[in-house]
């Protein structure tokens, strides 16, 4: 979480360029050249002001840097290369690894035979965290060009790359390493635990109640023509297919926009898994008997003489819906393979989700390819009615599973709310099914659509509209009585004579957390701010903020931690308390 609320912070924080930078990023190389067919090394050069310093690969306490590269066809970077470390010892007994001074980050880069362009333009866009007592997230975009040389030399800056790599992979003095990296895996081991992990799915606790779905579908399909079996087959494997790149599109969309996602992230938008609870509850309706989808008159007619056949789209739309609740597991193998993706190019992450597509939707497409397999499957009968209300129920567990996740996201308020929504999409449901098959008319059908939107137009008014905005506008007054900072409340406060304690914070600062925890929130502290009758706003830096980033840079700060006091009697000249704070303070 730390790590994607920063690069949520990076992405979006092009205001940071108006605060004072304590580093000065710089790309540099080893030679004044470059021949075609062979390895250059470059340098990530940093140049920290005095007391500041930026973070080793396992930063202990703070972020990383880290570079993203653009280069030309058919160049390639390799990972950075770490010199050892010093060791920080931070404020609350934490310890961190990192940089002081001038230090260089080694690259290196594989320039391939073909490249015959006379210069080499490099670029990368580099992120870090510096700290001192306070700490400042920083960002730059550097560029180097070079020319193709016979005979290239050492450059100015040669001297900086010896010093770095004399110490390239030693630990920092008292770090326990972990276990080593491997070295990178093939391509083509990667897609086959992708599609091992696919197949493997079907297994899953997350899959296993739409087999129902699919079951039934097989069993309709018993009696069909082969031609037609291979097109449903065909069709639900592209269903399958489409939902994962759609997925990996956003994946690739998030990562250049410098989002920070996995396997499974859309399952943390509480939004999308009560629109996935939605759809669960829907699909066990139907099941459950109380509404049948149709068309009226002829249309309706034909579906019934048709024998109730699934067709070509509710077989694309079948493996969508699969894939959709096969997302949040990982089978064996597909971790590895996942893991491997997200760190790739797009076309990689591509091919690794088409490889996990292929492995879900195999056993369908086994079944449409040797239809003999499906007489292992039971003939249909009245049996299939009960079956198909059993498998209801298997669609109601996974309905308990999105409900968790959404009460792990919201609290179980929220949950309660949403239970009183899915009880009045129930009643929906009841309404479409009792009255929908009366008449033929579409006038009978509208008139039972236009119901069903009164209704949940209704419950969402009454029910949820309240629940959903305090979802997506989290955070008055917590329990130990603090408030969002916003100018209006600040005046207000200021105008009623009252003295106010501004936090400025955030997410990713360390000392901010060590105060939190060791001063702002100790007892001592506490009863004397109640005593006081102190007005406590928290300014969250955690994001974007120009008017917080503003009013930090007014106090002739640039970072977190920040601690303003407004004392009641003089509220127009404010005391600026230490970075670090005690009790005592």
């Amino acid at each position: 979480m730390l790590r994607l609320i920063f690069a949520l912070l990076l992405a979006f924080a092009s205001f940071a360029e108006a605060a004072p930078q304590p580093v000065k990023a710089s790309l540099v190389a080893e030679k004044t050249g470059f021949t075609p067919g062979s390895s250059i090394t470059v340098g990530l050069r940093l140049k920290l002001q005095s007391h500041w310093h930026s973070y080793w690969r396992d930063p202990g306490t703070g972020l990383a840097t880290e570079a993203t590269w653009t280069l030309p066809a058919g160049v390639s970077a390799g990972p950075i290369q770490w010199p050892k470390p010093k060791t920080f010892k931070e404020p609350g007994g934490l310890v961190g690894y990192g940089y002081e001074g001038d230090n260089l980050l080694l690259v290196t880069l594989h320039i391939p035979a073909s490249y015959t362009q006379k210069t080499l333009p490099l670029k990368a866009a580099l992120t870090w965290l510096a700290c001192r007592e306070v700490c400042i997230p920083g960002s730059a975009d550097v560029s180097l060009t070079l020319k193709n040389q016979a005979a290239p030399g050492p450059s100015a800056e040669a001297p900086l790359f010896a010093l770095a790599r004399s110490t390239l992979g030693q630990d920092p003095d008292g770090y326990k390493p972990s276990a080593p990296e491997p070295a990178a895996p093939a391509l083509w081991s990667m897609l086959l635990l992708a599609f091992l992990g696919g197949l493997i799915l079907n297994l899953m606790p997350c899959v296993l109640p739409v087999l129902s779905l699919k079951v039934m579908a097989f069993i309709r399909q018993s009696g069909e023509s082969r031609k037609r079996v291979l097109a449903l087959g065909a069709s639900f494997t592209l269903g399958t297919l489409s939902l994962f790149w759609v997925l990996a599109a956003l994946v690739v969309s998030l990562k250049a926009a410098g989002e920070n996602v996995g396997w499974g992230f859309q399952f943390q938008n509480p939004l999308f898994v009560g629109f996935m609870a939605l759809v669960v509850t829907g699909f066990a309706m139907n099941l459950f008997g109380v509404f049948e989808l149709g068309l009226p008159g002829a249309a309706a007619q034909g579906l019934h003489e048709a024998g109730g056949r699934e067709g070509l789209p509710g077989a694309f739309f079948t493996g969508a819906f699969m894939t959709l609740l096969a997302t949040p597991c990982t089978a064996p193998f597909l971790g590895t393979a996942l893991g491997f993706a997200f760190s790739q190019s797009g076309a990689t992450l591509f091919a690794i989700f088409t490889a996990v597509g292929l492995g879900l939707a195999t056993p369908y497409q086994l079944l449409s390819v040797f239809p003999k397999l499906m007489q292992w499957m039971p003939k249909p009968g009245k049996w299939m009615l009960h079956f198909k209300q059993l498998m209801g129920f298997f669609l109601m567990a996974t309905l308990l599973w999105l409900l968790w996740v959404l009460g792990k996201q919201t609290g179980l308020e929220f949950v309660i709310w949403f239970l009183a929504f899915l009880l009045v999409l129930g009643l929906a449901c009841w309404i479409y099914g009792a009255y929908a098959p009366l008449g033929s008319g579409l006038g009978r059908i509208f008139f039972v659509a236009f119901l069903n939107l009164l209704l949940m137009g209704a419950a969402y008014k009454y029910l949820l509209a309240q629940p959903v905005k305090e979802l997506l506008n989290p955070g008055k007054a917590d329990l130990s009585g603090w408030e969002d900072y916003t100018p209006a409340r600040l005046a207000e406060l200021k105008a009623q004579g009252k003295t106010v304690f501004l936090d400025f914070s955030a997410e990713w600062c360390w000392t901010c957390k060590v105060n939190e925890k060791a001063t702002l929130n100790s007892a001592s502290v506490r009863a004397e701010f109640e005593a006081l009758k102190v007005a406590k706003l928290r300014a969250d830096w955690t994001k974007r903020d120009k008017g917080i980033s503003e009013l930090i840079y007014s106090f002739g700060r640039s970072g977190v931690p920040l601690y303003v006091v407004y004392p009641g009697s003089n509220p127009e000249k404010p005391l600026v308390l230490p970075e670090v704070v005690t009790p005592k303070i």
